[in-house]
């Protein structure tokens, strides 16, 4: 993911200043055309390098403000958890649309399927699920908050983990359980798929007036959230 390339951007641009420092000397100390030829020559060459080390590109997908809106209009919502299942880009559009469009807080939870059902450092990497069969993850699901379900079925195969892959499986296998709400269309990478968000509700889910909900961030703040 490109966005893990900007801890480096810092030190690249201080690399390029002092380069640039470094020629703005060299012209002054030499007389003649050919230091500002050398000064344009270096200049264009930076641009390029940058151009094609950091070449510009969309955020990627859109499509989320709309699921968000709706369910924050629905009443039946109120006061439950939200589980998005996206790659880190999907899953964080649509928790910041829900905070962006929320208006008394805490009333709605939106919780990352990466972080509820799998577990991982905090670049992705030591990737584990932490359910292996369709049936664990429905005990898991029925047993929790989660009162909706929302899939984006518009990842590409490398972006698609296993929890992804079996939560999607679980909603198939058990139609009693998860009930299809409604379809959203989706735009990711430039392309638009009509109907790429599948949202879900849980059958037999009513509005929660507490809300208890463990996530496991021991290999980010190395402890259990909430600490017990």
């Amino acid at each position: 993911d490109g966005r893990y390339l900007l801890p480096v951007f810092p030190a690249v641009l201080i690399l390029m200043l002092n380069g640039a420092r470094r020629v703005l000397i060299l012209c002054r100390r030499k007389r003649g055309p050919w230091p500002a030829r050398l000064l344009v020559g270096l200049s264009l060459a930076l641009l390029l390098g940058a151009r094609f080390a950091f070449p510009p590109r969309l955020l990627g997908g859109s499509g989320f403000g709309m699921p968000a809106a709706d369910l924050l209009a629905d009443s039946k919502a109120d006061g439950q958890a939200w589980l998005v299942s996206s790659d880190a880009r999907g899953e964080g559009m649509f928790v910041a649309q829900v905070a962006m469009r929320e208006q008394r807080r805490p009333t709605h939870f939106a919780l990352r399927a990466s972080k509820m059902l799998a577990d991982s450092s905090w670049d992705g990497q030591d990737y584990q699920a932490l359910f292996s069969t369709p049936g664990d993850l429905r005990d898991f699901l029925l047993a929790s908050p989660v009162g909706v379900i929302l899939l984006d079925t518009t990842m590409p195969p490398d972006r698609r983990v296993p929890h992804h892959a079996l939560l999607e499986l679980t909603l198939r296998d058990f139609p009693r359980d998860f009930n299809l709400l409604n379809t959203y269309p989706l735009t990711r990478d430039g392309i638009f798929y009509p109907k790429g968000l599948l949202v879900y509700r849980v059958a037999g889910r009513s509005t929660m007036t507490q809300l208890e909900l463990e996530a496991s961030l021991e290999r980010i703040l190395r402890r259990r959230v909430p600490d017990r």
